[in-house]
């Protein structure tokens, strides 16, 4: 009974060690599986049917409220909220891939597996918020991940 505990912590210890390398070598990057960015004034659906995902715009409907956030309010100039969006999202690891008028996107990194994450913002400076979408690329659930990281803009 020893050697097959043995040989379970050792396969446990190689396949960690596997996903770590793997990580590492940026294979768990991923591709977004829908086309990013704002159409008629919106941000890319959540991803229905994976608990991977967050969006302000959500339709209210209980099969959707995983993906339900609410918006981000200002009080600020538009011009100054942007900033203060880039400069919190680059001490959580995201760096500006795209910026148009009022739409920023980020891709975000974790640290340990190099796995990157989609987040967007759409401000609307005539109602004072600002729109969010954060989503996984990979994977079924984010474990909240998402979630954490739109609410740590809000404060």
């Amino acid at each position: 009974m020893s050697n097959i505990i043995k040989f379970a912590v050792l396969g446990f210890a190689i396949s960690t060690l596997l996903v770590l390398f793997v990580g590492q070598l940026g294979w768990l990057k991923g591709k977004s599986p829908i086309p990013l960015g704002v159409q008629d004034h919106k941000l890319s659906p959540a991803y229905y049917g994976r608990e991977n995902s967050v969006n302000s715009q959500t339709p209210q409907d209980p099969d959707k409220a995983y993906h339900a956030i609410e918006p981000i309010s200002f009080s600020d100039s538009p011009n100054d909220v942007i900033v203060r969006l880039k400069e919190r999202a680059s001490t959580l690891n995201c760096r500006l891939v795209e910026e148009q008028g009022y739409y920023l996107r980020f891709e975000c990194q974790s640290r340990l597996l190099k796995f990157i994450d989609d987040l967007e913002f759409l401000i609307f400076p005539e109602e004072s918020l600002i729109h969010v979408r954060s989503a996984s690329r990979l994977g079924q659930k984010d474990f909240g991940i998402n979630r954490q990281r739109v609410e740590s803009f809000r404060h």
